[in-house]
């Protein structure tokens, strides 16, 4: 990491230099065209001396960097890589527990997923729903029998939350209601 910074500082200075370079170079001559031609030959062998000196440093910088850069560039690639995975993984991980979720509420407590009659199930059939309490599941027993389902929250035997927690998996049977 210091290299590549010491890298990034090197093109830098370079960049400044020669830029540097030019703007002078455009300053003492600013619209002779035929100055280049004219100007003093030692400053010019000086000037592409002082440039060939910068390319070699440079090169060779960039050289003695290559391997580190080279396993920079597949330490991150690998570590892209596994997060990659991870990622998936997770993704999964969290779509197979959602599942799971969806699952385990629709069920009863003995793995199936029938529909639970507020008219004639026992008080381990109401328990076997969502939020269900034993007090609960006496209440509802001791109010039958009901017309429809929406009776358990106008009787105020439970709430609405409640009833929405459940409302897909109970049935209020009217043949069981007429008894």
């Amino acid at each position: 990491m210091k290299r590549l910074l010491l890298l990034s500082s090197f093109f830098l200075a370079l960049t400044l230099i020669l830029s540097g370079c030019s703007q002078e170079r455009a300053a003492n001559h600013p619209e002779d065209p035929q100055s280049a031609a004219n100007a003093n030959p030692a400053a010019q062998q000086h000037a592409r001396d002082n440039g060939v000196k910068l390319g070699e440093k440079a090169r060779d910088l960039e050289e003695r960097t290559r391997p580190e850069r080279e396993k920079l560039a597949r330490e991150t690639a690998s570590a892209a890589e596994k997060l990659k995975r991870g990622a998936l993984t997770l993704g999964d991980r969290t779509a197979a527990t959602a599942q799971g979720v969806r699952q385990g509420w629709s069920k009863r407590g003995d793995g199936t997923n029938e529909m639970v009659d507020i008219n004639s199930a026992d008080s381990k059939s109401l328990q076997s729903l969502p939020g269900m309490t034993m007090h609960k599941a006496q209440l509802i027993m001791a109010s039958r029998p009901y017309n429809s389902t929406r009776e358990l929250v106008s009787k105020g035997l439970m709430s609405q939350s409640d009833y929405n927690r459940v409302k897909d998996r109970i049935t209020a049977s009217t043949q069981s209601a007429k008894k």
